[in-house]
């Protein structure tokens, strides 16, 4: 559930991407996202998973692939539970 919701907040931000992503999938520069379009998805994911990238410096390692960033959110999840 996390990864297809994420999948669709990328799309939402980045309009011109229409392909699944892989778990491996370094999106970011895959789809060529200029740094506000990041910080768009970021206040995105924050909005609809609870979840705030960005707090702790080890966060932004969190972007380094679709599949890890998608894991980052659901670990984030279970710690506010």
């Amino acid at each position: 559930m996390v990864k297809d919701t994420l999948m669709e907040l990328i799309f939402e931000t980045k309009k011109s991407a229409q392909q699944p992503l892989a778990d491996d999938c370094h999106f970011i520069n895959v789809l060529g996202m200029k740094s506000l379009e990041v910080v768009t998805l970021i206040d995105l994911i924050r909005e609809k998973f609870g979840v705030t990238l960005g707090e702790e410096p080890e966060d932004l390692e969190a972007l380094l692939s679709f599949g890890t960033l998608a894991s980052w959110i659901e670990r984030k999840q279970q710690a506010v539970k």
